[in-house]
């Protein structure tokens, strides 16, 4: 393969090289010619099927036309894009390995125990005395899912309510946050934000349409759906709440969790490894 890319090399060496002495009206129709020969083989055949050296010549040859040029070529900007991707995939000499590695279960028990001894303590200061032991564990090990609140119609008073109910349940524990990261749904008005500032959290909104900005709460948005809410007929407001809080129990003690390796995030009775 390597000396075939060498003589495409060449062949278009030596084709540059005849075409400095040709005049420019004849080099005209020559490009005409092998338009209309394309545009026929591309009605016979369109999707030809080329090899490394091919890809690689175009690749080199593509980068040198005009942005208007590059789109009526035998492959789309989008393909070239595509092999160079493939080609770093190939070379790619980092380890793919999602997720964290699982916490020792008396790691996890040590948790459970200080932050129930200690209800005013936050996760940064439990992850503050875990080091002072000698156990270094990040902040958002620590954390957990919270559910603020339940209703049938989301509008802007409600959110700015809840947002005040939060820094009220987080206490002086609301210093510890610095950012709000939030999508820019109608219910998010100049109030709610006002409450969080005041607080001296800065709301960061993401970009319009553009949800994997903010995938850590879409991620679990749609996990409870399809696990819970998809699955059971909501009667009211007050059934919801019940079966968010039994669901929020199953998913910190009992559901597996592919980045703890299967095991729930804080089990309630040993786990096998």
């Amino acid at each position: 393969m390597g000396l075939r890319l060498v003589y495409l090399i060449f062949i278009r060496l030596s084709g540059w090289l005849v075409l400095l002495g040709r005049s420019a009206p004849s080099k005209d129709v020559e490009l005409l010619i092998l338009r209309h020969e394309v545009a026929v083989l591309r009605r016979t055949n369109p999707r030809p099927r080329l090899d490394w050296a091919d890809r690689a010549m175009l690749a080199a040859l593509a980068r040198r036309l005009p942005t208007m040029l590059r789109r009526h070529r035998l492959v789309t900007p989008a393909t070239l894009l595509q092999w160079h991707r493939r080609l770093v995939a190939k070379k790619w000499t980092y380890l793919n390995s999602p997720g964290r590695p699982s916490l020792d279960t008396q790691l996890v028990a040590l948790i459970e125990r200080m932050a129930r001894e200690n209800p005013r303590w936050g996760y940064r200061r439990i992850q503050a005395e875990l080091l002072k032991l000698g156990h270094r564990v990040g902040a958002s090990t620590v954390r957990y899912v919270h559910i603020l609140g339940t209703t049938t119609h989301p509008d802007g008073s409600w959110t700015t309510q809840q947002a005040r109910n939060l820094l009220m349940d987080l206490g002086d524990r609301a210093d510890e946050f610095r950012f709000l990261v939030r999508d820019r749904a109608g219910q998010f008005t100049s109030a709610s934000d006002a409450v969080f500032a005041g607080a001296g959290v800065e709301v960061v909104k993401i970009p319009p349409g553009c949800p994997r900005a903010n995938c850590y709460a879409e991620r679990f948005v749609g996990t409870v759906r399809s696990e819970l809410t998809d699955r059971l007929l909501i009667i009211n407001e007050r059934r919801l709440r019940t079966v968010l809080e039994r669901y929020v129990a199953h998913y910190n003690h009992h559901r597996p969790h592919r980045a703890q390796q299967l095991r729930p995030p804080r089990p309630d009775r040993s786990v096998p490894s």
